[in-house]
Formats: structure tokens, C-alpha cells, sequence
């Protein structure tokens, strides 16, 4: 329908305004302008304006976010990847995960007509009510019977106590509670280890974390009886913080130790039963060295008082997995204890070791303090309880 002559670079009309009564041309003109070809993109040499400015091509694809074609493709729908490098990110993630569900502020006023002159007060308490916000899309998933959460194991929570140390929950009026007390998740578990019974024999080689895949517990007869058919479970055991250090050694153990009996066995490796889990974990290779806080120390004693020393030391004793508390104490105290050596260098023989020893685990008692911890909690280190006459002397 449309010829262009090659020389004059012109559209040429056939007959085609008859036809067609709008045609682009128009008109009984016969002759029309080259229409302009169309760009993919702006560049600096065309007149590619934005908002009324000019860019070029590398500043127009600045404003666009980054994006994965497969994963647009893939869910139909705009969607963003970000690599968060940040530690920041972390505390986002458990921020958003227990931030619990959306809430917002609303304000009920009355509208006041010609005839209505009511009037409500306005009420503090009523502006706060804890109530739930429901989104547009959460509410159209559950209107459309979608699942909104789910959960595709199920968790068993695992106790972590010492011998005779279980947390039990009773009446005054209920004795045989107290006796139902002493068969926890722990105390079977050992038991399931000791039993010669076939059905048993698995426990052996399992875990206590692990425990739950293979047995479910009985909440009325408080034991762990063998799953008949699969089901996905797994076990968790409960936190335990560096302080309470027995409990925590004894969950280091646990976490690697298949199969024990007893309590005494746990702590049992090469066959020498060791005084604490601690100890044993120790000697079972399960914990690193101290050689990180061995070399801070180092440093930081070459510029920084005794004083400030013995906040670095608490600071690392409460807060940190320390291996060797007693080791690292001995190989630093003449460094912790210089102002005390100094302010009693009148003093001779037995005496004075004794007034720089006391002081210096009292100063370094009352920084744990401040930190919820105490001298006593570290079984390596010299107590204060050594010097009885220093400590009334104190008091008095």
C-alpha cells in the first residue's frame, strides 16, 4: 500500500485516501516526512529526555536495581536479591522473625452533623489496645484457605540437668510427684544406653540429640519408647549459657559422647573417670586452647594498667569459653596484681604474698560481680574463702 522512493527519500501515496478516510497522510497531499526509526534506549547524541534533563545511557541504568532474570521467571513476580554482608543483618533476621504480627495505629473520631452535637472524650487507654492488624494479603491467603506457617518436623526439646539436680514441679500435698520427678528425658536416655533389650541396642550408637528420631517420649509413663514407622523429628537441647560451666561442659559431652550410661560415664575417657565434665572434655579433645587470650593478654599487659588488666581479664573469663582459668591467672598475676605488690612492699615474707593475693582476688571479685559472675564460680581460680582472717579484717 506504501512505496518509498529511494531517491528522495519520500513516501509516495497510491490511492490509499479513498479507502481509507484517516489515513496517516491525509489530506490530498501525496508526499509525507521519513518517519524516524525507533530507539531501544536514550543515548547522549538523541534527545532523550527525563524529567525534563538529559542523560546518558550510563546514568539512565544506574536507576535500575539489580536483578535476577531466573528468579523473575521462575516465582512471575518482582523480586530482589541482596547480599547482606553486614553483622547487622543478623540481628535483623531474629528481629523480623519474633517481631510477631503487624500492628498499627488508628484514630476513631466522631463526624459531627448539622443536628448531632455528640462529642466523644478522648481516652488514653483505648488508643493503645493490643490488638492485630491483618494485611490485605495475609487476609486474602486465609480467606483462600492458603497456609499461611507450617511446620514440617516435629521438635522435641531436650533437658540438660546434674545428677540429682532435675527441675521437678509439685504440690506440698503431692509426694509421688516428687518421685515421678527423677525419671527425666536425661536419666532415661542413660537407662535406654545400659538396657541389653534388642529393641534398644540402636541407642548405643546414637546421640542424645538424636535420640528423637529413632524413639518418641512418653509424657505419662515418662520413658522413650521405639517409633513404629517413620516420623520427621528432631531433638534440640537446651541452651546452656559458659557460666553455669558444669552444665555446659556436660552439653559439649553430650554433643559428641554416643551411648553413655550413667553420669560417671559420660565423664569417663580412656577409661579414667575425670572429676568434672570440664576435665574431661578437656582431656577428650574437645575443646580448643587458650592461646587467643593468651596473646591478648600479652599485649594488652605491655601498655595498660593493673587495673584495666583485671577488667580484661574478667571480661574474658565471664564472656568467653576460657579452657584453663587457673592457667591463665598463674601466668598473669604478677601482671594483675603490680599495684598491689607496690602498695604493700613494706610488708615481708608469707604476709605480704598473702595481703597481694587477697586484695587482688577481691578487686577481681568485685569486677565479676558487676559482670553477674563471681570468683566463686571458677573452681580453678584461688578463692577468697582461703583467707578467712583477711575477710573478717574487712568487715570489721
Amino acid at each position: 500500500m506504501w512505496g518509498c522512493t529511494s531517491q528522495r527519500g519520500l513516501y509516495e501515496r497510491r490511492g490509499v485516501h479513498k479507502e481509507i478516510p484517516k489515513a496517516p497522510i491525509g489530506g490530498d497531499k501525496r508526499q509525507c516526512r521519513w518517519v524516524p526509526s525507533v530507539q531501544t534506549k536514550t543515548s547522549s547524541g538523541r534527545r532523550g529526555l527525563i524529567n525534563g534533563k538529559k542523560y546518558d545511557s550510563e546514568t539512565i541504568n544506574q536507576w535500575v536495581v539489580p536483578y535476577s532474570p531466573y528468579l523473575s521467571q521462575k516465582f512471575n513476580c518482582h523480586i530482589n536479591v541482596e547480599v547482606c554482608t553486614a553483622i547487622t543483618a543478623v540481628k535483623y533476621l531474629y528481629k523480623y522473625v519474633y517481631k510477631g504480627s503487624d500492628k498499627a495505629i488508628i484514630t476513631v473520631e466522631a463526624v459531627s452533623g448539622e443536628g448531632n452535637q455528640t462529642q466523644i472524650e478522648p481516652s488514653e487507654i483505648l488508643r493503645f489496645l493490643n490488638a492485630r492488624y491483618i494485611s490485605p494479603v495475609e487476609a486474602c491467603m486465609r480467606l483462600l484457605d492458603y497456609s499461611v506457617q507450617g511446620k514440617t518436623h516435629a521438635i522435641t526439646q531436650l533437658t540438660i540437668h546434674l545428677e540429682t539436680e532435675q527441675m521437678v514441679t509439685f504440690r506440698s500435698s503431692d509426694d509421688p510427684t516428687v518421685t515421678r520427678g527423677k525419671h527425666t528425658m536425661l536419666n532415661r536416655f542413660f537407662e535406654l544406653c545400659a538396657s541389653e533389650a534388642p529393641e534398644h541396642q540402636v541407642a548405643k550408637s546414637t546421640l542424645y540429640q538424636d535420640i528423637p528420631k529413632l524413639f518418641r517420649w512418653d509424657t505419662k509413663a515418662k520413658r522413650w519408647v521405639r517409633r513404629k514407622r517413620y516420623q520427621a523429628a528432631l531433638g534440640r537441647m537446651i541452651h546452656v549459657s559458659p557460666r553455669d560451666m558444669q552444665r555446659f561442659y556436660m552439653r559439649v559431652l553430650l554433643c559428641h559422647r554416643k551411648g553413655p550410661t550413667s553420669f560417671e560415664n559420660l565423664r569417663t575417657v580412656d577409661g579414667v573417670t575425670c572429676d568434672s565434665y570440664r576435665e574431661a572434655a578437656l582431656h577428650a579433645g574437645y575443646l580448643e586452647d587458650d592461646s587467643e587470650w593468651v596473646a591478648c593478654m600479652t599485649e594488652a599487659s605491655q601498655f595498660r594498667m593493673p587495673y584495666q588488666l583485671r577488667q580484661l581479664f574478667a571480661t574474658i573469663i565471664v564472656y568467653y569459653q576460657v579452657v584453663e582459668v587457673g592457667a591463665l591467672w598463674e601466668r598473669f598475676y604478677d601482671d594483675l596484681s603490680l599495684d598491689f605488690g607496690y602498695k604493700y612492699r613494706s610488708l615481708e615474707g608469707n604476709a605480704k604474698e598473702e595481703m597481694v593475693k587477697f586484695h587482688t582476688l577481691k578487686s577481681l571479685n568485685d569486677l565479676l560481680l558487676a559482670n553477674g559472675s563471681a570468683v566463686a564460680h571458677f573452681e580453678d581460680l584461688p578463692q577468697l574463702c582461703e583467707y578467712p582472717h583477711l575477710v573478717l579484717e574487712l568487715l570489721l
